[in-house]
């Protein structure tokens, strides 16, 4: 009986420790992204946008003032924060790319597998390529790869149309 009690004990402490790691894992998330928001929105401020569609990523935020046409990217790396301005109004076109490492010999590809990052990426009318990273970790669980891909691919359509739109007003425009 006290055998059992002893090893009803342990499972216990486990569970116990198992629930306290998890909770501090969340906590640091949390504030991983406090502060990430903090850092975004002061860019907005200080830059007079009012995002009207934003996301977090994994390390990072992506927000569109609509009215502005511009797209702010935030990114975080070892404490350090990046962050780039677009302005739609110089972008020709806008796609989701995903980049392979190395396929190894002999081995069926298998694109889930090899994929190194997945990028949004816009060319500018002067034929400049500017990378917005969806995530550069291969080693990011599944589910997690599939969910960042679907955000990619849902920013790709809004700011797909949002440059379709301006060619139509610019070709209409110059019509008259």
């Amino acid at each position: 009986m006290q055998h059992f009690i002893s090893i009803a004990l342990m499972l216990l402490a486990i569970c116990a420790i198992i629930l306290i790691v998890v909770a501090v894992q969340k906590k640091r998330k949390r504030v991983r992204e406090g502060k990430l928001l903090l850092q975004f929105s002061q860019i907005g401020t200080d830059n007079d946008l009012s995002f009207t569609s934003q996301e977090i990523l994994y390390n990072s935020v992506i927000g569109l003032d609509g009215l502005k046409r511009k797209i702010v990217f935030l990114q975080e790396t070892n404490g350090i924060y990046h962050w780039l301005m677009i302005d739609l109004d110089r972008i020709n076109h806008c796609c989701v790319k995903l980049k392979y490492r190395g396929f190894k010999l002999r081995r069926r590809r298998n694109s889930r597998v090899y994929t190194e990052k997945l990028i949004l990426q816009f060319q500018s009318m002067e034929n400049e390529l500017i990378d917005i990273p969806f995530y550069v970790n291969p080693t990011l669980k599944r589910s997690l790869r599939r969910q960042l891909e679907q955000k990619a691919r849902h920013w790709e359509i809004i700011l797909s149309k949002m440059i379709v739109k301006k060619e139509i007003i610019l070709v209409k425009s110059s019509g008259r």
